[in-house]
C-alpha cells in the first residue's frame, strides 16, 4: 500500500512539474532574465572606473579634499589667534634691499 501511495504522489509531483514547465511565465523567464542581466551590465558599466560618473565623482572628491585642507588651515589659524577672523593681520611692507656700498 505504501508503494501505491508513493507512486500516486510521485505522479502528482510530475504532473505539477510538467504544468509549471509548460506555463507561459516559466517559458519567458529565461528571456526576462537575459534582459535583466543586459540592463545590469549597462548599469555596472555606467559606474565603472572609466565611466563619466566615476570621473566626475573623482573630480568632486579632489575639490572636496582641497576645501577640507583650506578649512583645516583656517581652524588652525583660529586656534592660534581667535581674533584673526575679526582683526585683519598687519600688512608687512615689502623689504627694500640695501644699496651696495
Amino acid at each position: 500500500m505504501k508503494v501505491d501511495a508513493l507512486l500516486d504522489e510521485l505522479k502528482g509531483v510530475v504532473s505539477t512539474a510538467g504544468a509549471l514547465l509548460e506555463a507561459k511565465g516559466t517559458q519567458t523567464l529565461p528571456r526576462e532574465l537575459t534582459a535583466a542581466l543586459v540592463e545590469l551590465r549597462k548599469t555596472i558599466n555606467s559606474v565603472g572606473p572609466e565611466s563619466d560618473f566615476s570621473r566626475r565623482l573623482n573630480e568632486s572628491l579632489i575639490r572636496l579634499n582641497g576645501s577640507l585642507e583650506n578649512l583645516e588651515d583656517l581652524t588652525s589659524t583660529l586656534a592660534r589667534k581667535p581674533n584673526s577672523a575679526i582683526v585683519p593681520s598687519p600688512i608687512t611692507p615689502d623689504p627694500v634691499p640695501k644699496a651696495p656700498k
